[in-house]
């Protein structure tokens, strides 16, 4: 069986919507769910009982923890305890067709892998990735360096990956998860999978890994924005901390941890589009940048392209895109 843990925090909508329009759909007997809540009101553990009181016999668990818990620590106590084979760490901004994701899996032979990532179909081909990809198809890989080089920072994202619990117990087994929960970075599952992966294979231990692209997952409409994508955490995130996250890995991942950061860069969080929106908002400014300077060119490109942005007013940037979207909105 695969325990589908879901965190959250004073989202209720967003679990509502969750158990409506995902979880209430479910007949299957592959998925059990856990919703661990550390809300500092009630409202997500009335939707949870509610929807309880409706469905009888449906596998969902409820936890409740401090307001004050950190997210890690919520995380990790819910994914030690977990007695299944898998655990698939879902947040509550993913919606899923779980009947036909357990179709697929089944058929695919999930038991497997050890770790199963899964990419929305509209990721087949973005940046080049996986271009030649066929949905709903599972890709498999025995190349860890490789598996890692293409997908590291999409494994720590709530949503993305099914692991087995054999991985991430042998993770605690050898010290490696402490390893990377001791330097409190966001990245930490990632990197926790990266050198256990890499560990197994020194020992002779060579699971398969595999990436899936879906059309049975989709986004939440109720997620809101990320909390860190404001002011100077932004550039914490997605710069200082993932480089140093990269930096961490173990040597045998030296010739990909280059490709992992541009990669990272590159994908949604970075875009030039993105950008420019943290710009409008006040997010982006000269005197951050400068600060992460460092930082910022450690992969070539993109610091001037935020300099230019941020030198320019934002009345006239705002006008830019407006104008913009009008154009292409006559266009189509």
């Amino acid at each position: 069986m695969i325990n589908v843990i879901i965190p959250t925090y004073n989202r209720n909508k967003c679990i509502e919507e969750l158990l409506d329009n995902s979880l209430a759909y479910y007949n299957g007997d592959m998925f059990c769910f856990e919703i661990h809540d550390s809300s500092n009101n009630t409202l997500t553990e009335e939707a949870v009982y509610k929807f309880k009181n409706n469905y009888i016999n449906f596998p969902l668990k409820y936890t409740r923890y401090p307001s004050d818990m950190m997210v890690d620590e919520k995380v990790t106590n819910a994914i030690r305890n977990n007695s299944k084979d898998y655990f698939y760490l879902c947040g509550d901004g993913v919606l899923c067709d779980y009947n036909k994701l357990e179709n697929i899996l089944i058929q695919d032979k999930y038991f497997d892998y050890i770790i199963i990532n899964m990419e929305n179909i509209e990721r087949i081909g973005y940046l080049g990735q996986d271009k030649e990809a066929i949905k709903n198809k599972t890709y498999t890989y025995i190349d860890n360096v490789l598996y890692i080089g293409k997908y590291y920072s999409h494994l720590t994202f709530w949503g993305a990956s099914i692991v087995s619990q054999k991985i991430f117990n042998y993770s605690m087994e050898k010290g490696i998860l402490n390893k990377y929960l001791s330097k409190a970075n966001p990245w930490w599952l990632a990197s926790v999978l990266a050198e256990t992966i890499d560990v197994m294979r020194e020992e002779g231990k060579n699971y398969k890994l595999s990436t899936i692209y879906l059309d049975c997952i989709t986004g939440n409409k109720y997620k809101e924005g990320h909390m860190w994508s404001k002011g100077e955490k932004y550039y914490n995130y997605t710069f200082s901390l993932f480089n140093q996250a990269v930096a961490l890995l173990p040597n045998n991942y030296d010739s990909v941890k280059h490709r992992i950061i541009k990669f990272f860069r590159d994908d949604s969080l970075a875009t030039k589009r993105f950008l420019l929106k943290l710009r409008m908002d006040g997010t982006l400014t000269y005197h951050l940048n400068k600060k992460y300077e460092k930082d910022i060119r450690f992969i070539d490109g993109i610091y001037w392209y935020m300099i230019f942005l941020t030198i320019i007013p934002k009345t006239v940037l705002k006008t830019c895109y407006n104008t913009l979207k009008s154009i292409k909105k006559l266009l189509k």
